[in-house]
């Protein structure tokens, strides 16, 4: 167990350093390093099946909780509906664009419509560990990296919905009508915003009564992984309401530290130091803890890429070589289909955030697949006769989008470096 987390730890160091020098994102290393090994017949590192079933559902309320902190409650505000739909219009629109290629998909498999939704529910849940490592080396605008961002986090929790929605169907004997549908959809989402919305207030009164930043940002993971069991034991959506949980916190602090502003200029000029030291300490609290979960999100990260790599079976995804190429060719169609129809609506609409030609290319390609997709196909029964192939034909899908997508995406904003300087610029001037 010691070599294994001085193994990881020296695999961190050596992806970060090569992601700082050559400006390649640690996933990519991280996954090639290991599928290297593989090659050789070398396994640094080995998980069982439900070894990783445990380090993802260890890890996912971490990932999903660093990232909803980077999400600003104005941001939602501003790009709401931008974001709505793309990261739940357009995942639907994707799914049933999905189910109309069956054929080309699976030719020579009986999967029932619900598989097949289960199948593309799998491969609609992006990760933005990547996108996010490869936008850390360019100069990318706000509003896109909002839009990037925001559709990775919000889409996983459609993804999972949907996947759990089609699961149920797949599993129960019975016809399962539209109001059935309905009225789960409903009771899970709006169950894990509850929850949500419970933990983000209690987060905000305990972080009240700390004043450590490292404990602060303990106390912001204690009630994410709090919201995500529990609506996960209530069967809600466990995701939805880790970035509920969070997003309210810190927009709950952010609100306090506003009304600190005021407090600071006040202390400014009553001279009253007391009260300027008490402000400042939450600004820099709030910056201590975001950083330190960052960190530890970092070797999470670093660990489930590290054991997705670990669990490939080389020779079966070559025994499924067509279907995992088939699968990526049009789920990867389908997704700049998808991406295209809300570029042409945000362009006719004025509350919108309209999408020009380079951005449509890189919010097509920032689609990388992760560890929840892997969840996904370890959450179908065993009893679903096509288990098996599912799950190397997602493997498949999540390292042909780590490679492929991480090299088009950093062309694409090469490409385009100079439009997005100078986009970059004119927001910075508003």
């Amino acid at each position: 167990m010691l070599m294994n987390l001085i193994e990881l730890m020296g695999l961190v160091i050596l992806a970060s350093v090569i992601q700082a020098n050559y400006k390649i994102p640690s996933p990519v290393t991280l996954m090639g390093g290991i599928l290297g090994f593989s090659l050789l017949g070398i396994k640094p590192f080995e998980f069982e099946a439900k070894e990783f079933d445990t380090i993802v559902m260890a890890t996912l309320p971490l990932l999903i909780a660093s990232d909803a902190l980077k999400m600003k409650w104005d941001d939602l505000k501003t790009h709401g509906v931008s974001l709505f739909w793309v990261a739940v219009i357009s995942i639907l629109f994707f799914i049933g664009l999905g189910v109309l290629v069956k054929g080309f998909i699976v030719p020579d498999y009986a999967v029932s419509i619900a598989g097949i939704v289960m199948l593309f529910c799998m491969v609609a849940a992006t990760d933005l560990i990547t996108v996010s490592a490869i936008f850390s080396n360019f100069k990318v605008p706000h509003k896109l990296k909002v839009l990037t961002e925001g559709e990775s986090l919000f889409n996983d929790a459609t993804a999972l919905i949907v996947f759990s929605i089609a699961g149920v169907a797949l599993t129960t004997p019975e016809e399962v009508t539209a109001g059935f549908i309905v009225g789960k959809t409903l009771s899970v989402i709006f169950g894990a915003i509850a929850i949500g919305l419970a933990a983000g207030y209690l987060t905000t009164i305990t972080l009240r009564l700390s004043g450590e930043p490292l404990v602060e940002g303990t106390i912001i993971l204690f009630f994410a992984y709090l919201a995500y069991l529990l609506a996960e034991h209530f069967h809600f959506s466990g995701i939805l309401a880790v970035i509920v949980s969070v997003v309210i916190a810190n927009r709950m602090i952010q609100n306090i530290i506003d009304k600190e502003d005021d407090d600071i200029e006040a202390a400014n000029k009553t001279r009253n130091f007391g009260l300027l030291n008490y402000a400042l300490t939450t600004r820099e609290n709030q910056k201590t803890a975001i950083k330190s979960i960052d960190f530890v999100s970092m070797f999470a990260a670093a660990l489930l890429f590290v054991s997705i790599a670990s669990v490939v079976d080389l020779q079966k995804m070559l025994d499924y070589k067509y279907e995992i190429i088939a699968l990526f060719v049009a789920s990867t169609i389908i997704r700049g289909l998808t991406m295209l129809k809300f570029a042409l609506l945000s362009n006719q609409v004025s509350f919108m955030q309209s999408i020009q030609k380079h951005w449509w290319s890189v919010l097509t390609f920032a689609g990388s697949k992760g560890a929840l997709s892997i969840l996904m196909v370890h959450m179908i029964p065993n009893s679903f006769e096509y288990k098996e192939m599912f799950e190397h034909v997602v493997i498949g899908n999540i390292l042909l989008s780590t490679f492929v997508y991480s090299i088009a995406l950093a062309l694409i904003i090469m490409k385009n470096k100079e439009k997005f300087e100078k986009e970059c610029e004119e927001e910075g001037h508003h």
